[in-house]
């Protein structure tokens, strides 16, 4: 009879050896599938991280092209009031003016700046019959993100990162007409299409 009942707890002691390390693989499986699972997760995380702050960068770029645009109606309404200069030209707005192995700038492009319609002026009636009008004025700018390595201003081969055009009218009032005002009511088809607005 002892030797029956030390069999069986022989036996049941081994039952239960066999179970613990049953579930000691088990375990073992499972941290194994959490740590994976962390994995992945965490690597999705850095390519989402990774995509948000390219769209944020080339959002950043986007934006200052934008505004380096709208710096060119400044400049080119500037240009007539001051300089009664109508004509296009290009500025370059550099963003490193030391330099370095690779230069970046912003190209703005500036199209002549048209008076389009004129009306008797509102606030002119003290100088009636001396020529003041107020007049609407066309101007379009295409600003370009321009990267080139060297020296000296960017070339026609410069990489462009961004463009945006900007086409506005502006109205001047008063404005005394000049010769090369009333010269550029006459629009050539071709500065015509560059005016977008």
């Amino acid at each position: 009879m002892k030797t029956r009942a030390m069999t069986n707890r022989w036996s049941v002691a081994a039952r239960i050896g066999r179970r613990g390390a049953a579930q000691e693989g088990s375990a073992y499986i499972v941290a194994l599938l959490v740590l994976v699972v962390l994995t992945l997760l965490g690597l999705s995380l850095a390519m989402v991280t990774e995509t948000e702050m390219r769209i944020g960068g080339n959002e950043r770029v986007t934006t200052r092209t934008f505004y380096s645009a709208d710096s060119g109606i400044g400049i080119a309404a500037a240009r007539v009031l001051v300089n009664n200069d109508h004509t296009a030209t290009t500025v370059i707005l550099r963003d490193n003016p030391t330099g370095g192995a690779l230069n970046a700038a912003q190209r703005v492009e500036l199209s002549p700046f048209h008076p389009i319609l004129d009306t008797p002026c509102n606030l002119c009636a003290i100088n009636q019959g001396q020529g003041f009008l107020e007049v609407n004025h066309a101007v379009a700018v295409t600003a370009t993100r321009v990267l080139w390595s060297g020296s000296g201003d960017p070339g026609d081969d410069a990489a462009q990162q961004a463009r945006k055009t900007v086409g506005v009218m502006i109205e001047i009032q008063p404005w005394q007409m000049t010769a090369e005002s009333v010269e550029s009511l006459d629009l050539p088809a071709d500065e015509l299409a560059r005016i977008k607005y």
